[in-house]
């Protein structure tokens, strides 16, 4: 997991280097074989070895970062060979990281460590995305009691709406259930896999 965020963080310098000359690429050279690769080269070296590969790639990114000024957070980077605001990297490496760090495994480490920014940020992505994920039939209700919101999602599909479920939680376990973090209440819908989209 390590490696993976460190070659995110290094996928991430690329990519706003790039902006930064005016010539999008795409996040990883290779592809998602490429991506895959370089995991599994690292993936069984010393824990200290690990770390500062992470430290390192980190700093490189955030450097990165800092060079870029308004204009150029305004144009667009590449994600999946399509067009993306550059200006939602930033994002897309705070998602990999929170993410991540619950997937360590290591215990206390949940959805309850989500910065609350992030959780509303993420949560309101996920939300418009939840339509296509639903079982055929069924709707649901989302409720963030902590956040004080809810709101409607019917399947896309096109077929009648047979039944709403309440999915009643705090933000965090709404979120976490969404991008496949935790199964959600007994009775809440199964959801298709997510994609990491949007």
């Amino acid at each position: 997991m390590l490696t993976h965020l460190a070659r995110n963080a290094d996928s991430h310098t690329r990519m706003i280097e790039a902006v930064l000359r005016g010539e999008p690429v795409e996040q990883y050279p290779g592809g998602s074989a490429q991506r895959s690769g370089d995991i599994e080269a690292g993936s069984t070296r010393d824990a200290r070895v690990l770390i500062d590969d992470l430290r390192a790639s980190d700093d490189a990114m955030a450097a990165a970062f800092a060079r870029v000024d308004d204009a150029t957070w305004a144009r667009d980077a590449l994600r999946w060979g399509e067009p993306w605001p550059a200006v939602d990297l930033p994002f897309l490496r705070w998602r990999e990281v929170a993410l991540h760090a619950t997937d360590l495994g290591v215990d206390g480490v949940d959805a309850s460590i989500w910065h609350p920014d992030y959780v509303d940020h993420e949560l309101r992505r996920q939300v418009g995305a939840l339509a296509w994920r639903l079982p055929a039939g069924t709707a649901v209700r989302l409720v963030a009691r902590d956040a004080g919101w809810s709101t409607f999602v019917v399947p896309s599909a096109g077929d009648p709406v047979r039944g709403v479920v309440t999915v009643e939680d705090t933000a965090a376990e709404l979120l976490a259930w969404a991008v496949g973090r935790a199964p959600g209440g007994t009775h809440w819908p199964p959801l298709e896999p997510w994609r990491g989209y949007p």
